[in-house]
């Protein structure tokens, strides 16, 4: 939990259980899947959290009194991860079926349904300002979305091996990637200048009495990225 010393698990018994991690003493236990949960996680307010099983439900519950509130469904595959948005009411999953879903978990509504990844998705992550959000695969490929829109943006990487980690710094400029043969990447993009890169150029002002059309000015200069990963 965000705030106070609760923390929430989820078992092979199909059931979660609300911890008390100070004192290592359980507060409630539901069964809430028809198979073993998979991810769990806490909204950024903590008034809510979340429960993925290998059934490839999702359900959504109310902290503290943990009544059931929601019940999302869509994915083929079992859940792999869970992710609330640092802002607003988005909460994305994660699966074994290869895609990335991003719901309104307080309406239940389905939001996106973003496809790309050719394997199971094994971890996704918000930028801090809660604009992208960034999945990784056992495809070897890390990708980048455009929360606000739904687009994908680009694939950032292509690993060697299945990519079954990821971590992103607070400021949302490095990605970090662990692989299942044990290495770990660190690559340096800044998540702003690739989603500005994205919108469309400042069309050029029309040329006047003044300004002789092929000396019109021609808009602002494209953000590119060097080696390091610096705007330049």
């Amino acid at each position: 939990h965000p705030r106070d010393n609760t923390m929430v698990t989820g078992g092979s018994d199909k059931s979660w259980i609300l911890w008390d991690w100070q004192e290592g003493r359980p507060l409630r236990r539901t069964t809430a899947h028809a198979d073993q949960i998979t991810a769990v996680g806490f909204a950024t307010d903590g008034r809510a959290f979340a429960t993925g099983g290998e059934d490839g439900e999702i359900r959504v519950w109310n902290y503290p009194d943990a009544t059931a509130v929601q019940s999302l469904s869509g994915h083929k595959g079992g859940i792999t991860d869970l992710r609330f948005s640092p802002t607003g009411q988005l909460l994305a999953s994660a699966s074994k079926d290869g895609t990335v879903k991003v719901w309104d978990y307080t309406s239940g509504k389905l939001v996106y349904d973003l496809t790309g990844h050719d394997f199971i998705v094994s971890r996704i992550r918000f930028s801090p300002d809660g604009r992208a959000l960034i999945s990784v695969s056992r495809d070897k490929t890390v990708k980048l979305w455009d929360v606000q829109t739904g687009k994908f943006i680009r694939t950032l990487s292509g690993e060697r091996n299945q990519i079954v980690a990821l971590a992103v710094s607070r400021d949302g400029r490095v990605i970090a990637t662990g692989s299942i043969a044990k290495d770990v990447s660190l690559m340096a993009y800044p998540l702003r200048v690739l989603l500005a890169e994205e919108e469309p150029p400042a069309s050029p002002p029309p040329p006047t009495a003044q300004t002789d059309q092929a000396t019109a000015p021609t808009g602002p200069k494209e953000a590119t990225l060097d080696p390091t990963g610096a705007a330049k």
